[in-house]
């Protein structure tokens, strides 16, 4: 906007510019013609002797009559002068003869001299024409006309006006621009909450109409989408849940089979049911705790975990620490690292837990010696109850759902997850976790 109109200021200074050398001549054409007219009516009305004592009276102080003038016989703006003033003239005397001529500075007296700033001296860019008007009687008289500041200067008003009009454009441009993108900042930080399932209040309704439209259209499809969600979610959790006792009494009958072989094949098949059943209301617990966020010491709570593994006969490395404690879901950060040490525990003897940080970002490594995973795979192992014993272990158990439940965990937190194959073998999964409240826009996932 504020270079479309610096281009039409300068257009139209162009067409000013060009218009004031042509409206000054002109209309002192106009101006003179008339005052010749006038005079040689005048004198036209009278005989010799009365029309040289008018003459006399015509004839200006000594400053005018010195004045120092410029010939301009072949000047093109004063050839137009000439034209315009002879072409007046001659409609206004039809009957009288007259010549115009530009006169230089040392031109002979004439008749009689006149001046449109009769009061004011003449400045450098004077012009003298000469204009000799034939009376009915027969005889002549030559008036010199004194013309003065044929070129008008830009007025002041003319710089003034563009630089207070792009000071308004530019002041309402931010203000217009300021009620468009603050909504459409509001939008995307809800959207991109939505994208990680966290709740958002309600968008305000305000702002241009498509705007309005646009955030009631938003809220709408959140309401919506959390209510499908939790619908759904509560239906998997009560069927998952319910499920668990039926199991249970299958297990305890399986006891009174008296095919030992068969009473196995059932436990196994009836235990793996059970994890799949209590892995599914692990992950949709995940999703749907609510849990607020809280500031979490997250040096203390590497510790901690440290300590928990080696209770359990794991030994996990710590290393690295951050100054600041970093705000996110306690329960939910604990159970995303202790998805992927317990990933880690399944398919190698030992890891390493780092934790640093970079920027606004904390960064949280966990690394095992284990077979790794092929490269290809590294995306698809995330999606839940997908499993690659063939590749890690087939002895190890497990419901393919503690990936995918890390994942989602560090998505709730505005941060990722990734899979990285180390050099000489092992995994190492990184998560990436910003400091700012993942309802904040500035943490979406990069």
């Amino acid at each position: 906007m504020l270079g479309t109109v610096v281009v039409a200021q300068l257009v139209t200074g162009a067409l000013f510019y060009t218009q004031s050398k042509q409206t000054p001549l002109r209309w002192s054409a106009l101006i003179w013609a008339e005052r010749v007219s006038d005079v040689v009516a005048t004198l036209d009305a009278l005989n010799l002797a009365d029309r040289k004592k008018v003459l006399a009276k015509l004839l200006p102080d000594s400053r005018l009559a010195k004045s120092p003038a410029v010939n301009a016989e072949n000047d093109a703006g004063d050839i137009q002068f000439v034209a315009r003033l002879r072409q007046r003239m001659t409609s206004l005397q039809p009957n009288e003869d007259i010549n115009i001529t530009p006169a230089g500075i040392d031109a002979p007296p004439v008749d009689g001299y006149l001046s449109v700033l009769a009061d004011f001296p003449a400045k450098g860019n004077a012009r003298l024409y000469d204009v000799r008007v034939g009376f009915k009687d027969g005889s002549s008289s030559t008036i010199r006309l004194q013309q003065v500041d044929r070129d008008l200067p830009l007025p002041t008003v003319w710089f003034i006006y563009p630089l207070v009009f792009i000071s308004a454009l530019i002041l309402g441009a931010l203000l217009v621009a300021r009620g468009i993108t603050v909504p459409l900042s509001q939008m995307a930080k809800a959207a991109d909450a939505l994208g990680r399932g966290l709740r958002q209040p309600t968008l305000p309704e305000k702002g241009p109409r498509e705007l309005r439209l646009a955030a009631r259209a938003f809220n709408s499809m959140q309401d919506r989408l959390h209510r499908y969600l939790d619908s759904r979610t509560r239906v998997l959790a009560a069927m998952s849940h319910d499920l668990s006792t039926p199991i249970t009494r299958l297990l305890l009958r399986t006891e009174d089979l008296g095919d030992h072989m068969l009473r196995e094949k059932f436990t196994t098949d009836l235990q793996e049911m059970q994890e799949m059943v209590q892995g599914a209301l692990d992950m949709l617990k995940g999703l749907g705790t609510g849990e607020s966020l809280r500031p979490v010491d997250v040096n203390a709570l590497l510790l901690a975990l440290q300590s928990d593994y080696a209770e359990m006969g794991f030994e996990v490395e710590v290393s690295g620490s951050i100054q600041k404690p970093l705000v996110a879901q306690p329960i939910g950060l604990r159970r995303l690292l202790s998805n992927l040490l317990d990933n880690a525990r399944k398919y190698a003897g030992s890891a390493r837990l780092d934790v640093s940080e970079v920027g606004p970002e904390v960064i949280f490594r966990v690394t095992d010696s284990g077979p790794g995973i092929p490269s290809e795979k590294l995306e698809q192992v995330m999606e839940p109850y997908f499993r690659l014993d063939a590749s890690r272990n087939r002895d190890t158990g497990g419901t393919g759902l503690g990936l995918s439940i890390a994942r989602d965990i560090a998505q709730a937190h505005g941060g990722q997850l990734r899979l990285l194959n180390v050099a000489g073998g092992g995994l190492q999964a990184v998560v990436t976790i910003p400091r700012e409240d993942p309802g904040n826009a500035s943490a979406a996932p990069r």
